[in-house]
């Protein structure tokens, strides 16, 4: 875990140097936009990754709100907002649906319970572990959307993915 958290802050060192993407500016509103794309029918794999990033997503914000709690580093609470944004944009989507528990650090899927109580673990013994922790997570947030993207062929739902991928890289650049 150490050497995941090494290469994440590694790379957000690394993505630090570039300018921020345009659609985090303060008056862009992703849930408008999403609504200007057809209406287009989604396959089996675009409902089941749009259910499964949002649990992601869930799991990502709970650990931001873990460190937040133990740290009080406004870094960790930043991200909380960006996911509150991106569920609004979803509901776009018939399929969607809330996440099934909304407790923090609580989940159905048993790999995201575990990864939620190893982060909130190996984040509560130092900020800078805390940060390399949301590196890593972001890291992998940025490795699986790319990988959504590629297989989605809906215009909105890659939208959403490169919105999600630009909030992460913008995340990794704040570390």
């Amino acid at each position: 875990m150490k050497a995941i958290i090494s290469s994440a802050i590694a790379i957000a060192r690394a993505f630090s140097s570039y300018k921020k993407d345009d659609v985090n500016t303060p008056n862009f509103d992703i849930t408008a936009k999403i609504k200007t794309y057809p209406n287009e029918l989604l396959d089996a794999e675009e409902i089941w990754s749009l259910k499964w990033i949002r649990k992601e997503e869930k799991a990502a914000d709970d650990v931001n709100i873990s460190r937040y709690s133990k740290w009080l580093v406004n870094i960790f609470a930043n991200r909380t907002s960006s996911e509150q944004t991106f569920t609004n944009a979803v509901y776009k989507f018939e399929h969607s649906s809330p996440v099934e528990i909304t407790v923090v650090g609580v989940f159905l899927d048993t790999t995201l319970q575990n990864i939620n109580l190893q982060s909130v673990t190996q984040g509560s013994t130092s900020v800078a572990d805390g940060l390399g922790v949301v590196a890593a997570i972001e890291d992998l947030d940025i490795f699986g959307l790319n990988n959504l993207f590629s297989k989605a062929d809906n215009q909105d739902i890659n939208f959403i993915y490169q919105n999600l991928n630009c909030g992460s890289r913008n995340q990794m650049r704040s570390f």
